[in-house]
């Protein structure tokens, strides 16, 4: 029999037995059995060597672990991220932001890694990424694509100190190359929008809400007063349609968005919700509460299923690794009433409560690249052509 290197298996003991103390629904899409035979099976067929090759493994084991419905429970190395953003479209994954200086990268197309066409690495990134929508499958190989250790650890990369070299090609067909490793210098990429901004433009409010962090709620509040302000200057209501935006909202808190949705939910606007691939967690739940008040939506697959486990309070370090291992410890079925212990959840849920919910929005939106360096807003075009 295989064995794994001792300090490994002392991490892979802890992360088992976090994950049957902590997560809320331990092997609810498996048998504990099935997971042990698994592990003994990748153990003796691959050669698990250093921290890469064993974090692979972990996130592969993750992956089975969560099934469709948990795309919260994961596993990390300290992240490293490009000063580049990346968005996949028609298949293809694109440059669309860069950090200072790597402005020719822009709107370039991703060729290959160390020599490697990227394309030939996707069912090694699918291996290690939970999703339950085919929007934040395209989302998860945004980010893994974008993050130094994430390509690192594939299998086919073969780099010499953890360096890498990226193929980027324009439209002229002419390859850019771009190489980073563990000392390379990253810039940030500022959002285009600020959380809880908004503008008004004659009848309609654009309300931006890109994250759901607890730390926006006074500036959330502060955006109410004023728009309320705004009317009241007025001295009549100017506003008629309300626009809640959720691009980009990869989650935080429920509670931070409840002023806005109460506001909302006095007022006779005529309302709608855009949303993409990015909005997950929290940021579905935002969805959920102005959906509830009649909002019609705008965009394309969501970021995970209506129901789904989530609530990411179990955050530890694996003890020789010190990879990050975060736990969903809650599950929220599509019914509303997040399930909080596995005694609750083995005594109030059935098979039914699992089955995946997939939201569909009521206006169906697809952009293109063309779109982006056109600058054309596909969500708002969509809007004005259904506008009251």
């Amino acid at each position: 029999m295989v064995e794994l290197n001792p300090k490994y298996q002392e991490d892979l003991n802890y992360l088992i037995n976090k994950y049957e103390e902590v997560f809320v629904a331990p092997y609810y899409c498996c048998t504990k059995k099935e997971i042990e035979d698994y592990i003994e099976s990748y153990i003796h067929m691959h050669n698990i060597q250093n921290d890469l090759d064993f974090l692979y493994f972990l996130k592969c084991l993750i992956k089975k672990l969560n099934g469709i419905l948990d795309s919260h429970t994961t596993v990390k190395k300290n992240r490293k991220f490009f000063p580049l953003l990346l968005k996949m479209y028609d298949n293809e994954l694109y440059v669309i932001k860069t950090g200072h200086g790597l402005e020719n990268l822009k709107f370039t197309k991703l060729k290959s890694i160390n020599n490697i066409p990227y394309k030939e690495l996707i069912n090694e990134i699918e291996a290690t990424i939970s999703y339950s929508t085919n929007g934040w499958k395209k989302a998860m190989l945004e980010r893994e694509l974008d993050e130094l250790y994430s390509i690192l650890y594939l299998p086919s990369i073969k780099a010499k100190d953890n360096r890498l070299k990226l193929i980027f090609e324009n439209d002229s067909q002419k390859e850019i190359s771009f190489e980073f490793d563990e000392n390379s210098k990253i810039e940030d990429i500022s959002l285009e929008k600020e959380n809880c901004s908004f503008e008004v433009d004659k009848d309609t409010l654009h309300y931006i809400y890109n994250s759901c962090v607890i730390s926006e709620k006074e500036k959330l509040i502060k955006s109410i007063e004023k728009i309320e302000k705004i009317e009241k200057i007025e001295k009549k209501n100017i506003i008629k349609n309300f626009i809640l935006d959720l691009r980009g909202n990869t989650g935080g808190s429920s509670l931070v968005i409840k002023p806005l949705i109460e506001y909302l939910s006095n007022k006779k606007y005529h309302l709608y919700v855009f949303i993409d691939r990015y909005t997950f967690s929290s940021g579905i739940m935002a969805l959920e509460d102005i959906l509830n008040l009649g909002a019609i939506s705008i965009g394309e697959d969501i970021g995970s299923t209506l129901n789904s486990f989530g609530n990411l309070d179990g955050l530890f370090e694996l003890p020789n690794t010190k990879f990050s291992l975060r736990i969903a410890t809650k599950y929220f079925p599509a019914k509303g009433g997040a399930i909080v212990s596995q005694t609750d959840f083995k005594n109030r849920l059935n098979q039914e409560d699992l089955t995946p919910i997939v939201y569909k929005p009521d206006i169906v939106v697809s952009e293109n690249i063309n779109d982006l360096k056109k600058e054309i807003d596909k969500w708002m075009e969509a809007f004005y052509k259904i506008k009251k």
